[in-house]
């Protein structure tokens, strides 16, 4: 039961990096290769994955996969592979405006 739930708490929390990642690079001004960051968002690289049954158990991935969350059903059986988009983290916390707007309002307290 925990495998289950930390694959899928893994896959939601990769697609949700993988997309804020694209659409902080999208919007950043000024950045040279904007679509080498846009597309490096799209890639996974380390993760895990599980096959949702009684036998199932849950392994640790290394790798590159596109897209960051892969699921398949085939012979009765489901998997699931999820896998983190370390550039999207990188382009999140290197060009997300927001802690910027955040730094930028301390000056006037």
């Amino acid at each position: 039961m925990i495998g289950q739930v930390v694959v899928v708490v893994t896959a939601l929390l990769s697609a949700f990096l993988s997309g804020y990642g694209v659409w902080a690079s999208a919007r950043a001004k000024g950045v040279r290769s904007k679509p080498l960051w846009i597309a490096g968002s799209l890639f996974g690289f380390v993760g895990v994955g599980r096959v949702f049954g009684p036998e199932g158990e849950l392994v640790f991935n290394v790798g590159i996969q596109i897209p960051v969350v892969v699921a398949y059903w085939g012979s009765g059986v489901f998997a699931m592979k999820a896998m983190v988009p370390i550039i999207a983290i990188v382009a999140i916390v290197k060009f997300d405006p927001a802690p910027m707007r955040a730094r930028d309002a301390s000056v006037f307290d």
